[in-house]
């Protein structure tokens, strides 16, 4: 086992969970509502930082639905969900997408 999966082993057996609904430590959260920005956190909090948010949407954590990406301006760093999350959410919840309605208004 190399580091990395032991250190995501560990995150993902001591993720607390109350109520059957996943928690984000103190510091991670902290972090991310005084800043705004996920640049600041560890590789592990990152880690963990993912675990929640797939337990929050009921998805695999290990299925690429999250990626972390980097305003090239700024520096800032963001969860992003991508279209894999998108389609993991549309089957689990047997969402559909369908245009209704196709309507220019001026020139949008």
């Amino acid at each position: 086992m190399t580091q990395t999966q032991s250190n995501s082993t560990a995150l993902a057996v001591t993720s607390q969970e109350e109520g059957g609904l996943a928690t984000l430590a103190p510091e991670i959260l902290e972090s991310l509502i005084t800043t705004g920005d996920a640049r600041d956190l560890t590789p592990a909090q990152c880690v963990e930082y993912v675990i929640f948010r797939s337990k929050e949407a009921g998805v695999s954590a290990g299925s690429g639905g999250f990626i972390f990406i980097t305003d090239k301006t700024t520096g800032r760093k963001s969860l992003y969900g991508t279209k894999l999350l998108a389609q993991q959410l549309i089957g689990k919840y047997k969402l559909g997408t369908e245009i209704r309605k196709d309507e220019t208004i001026g020139d949008v």
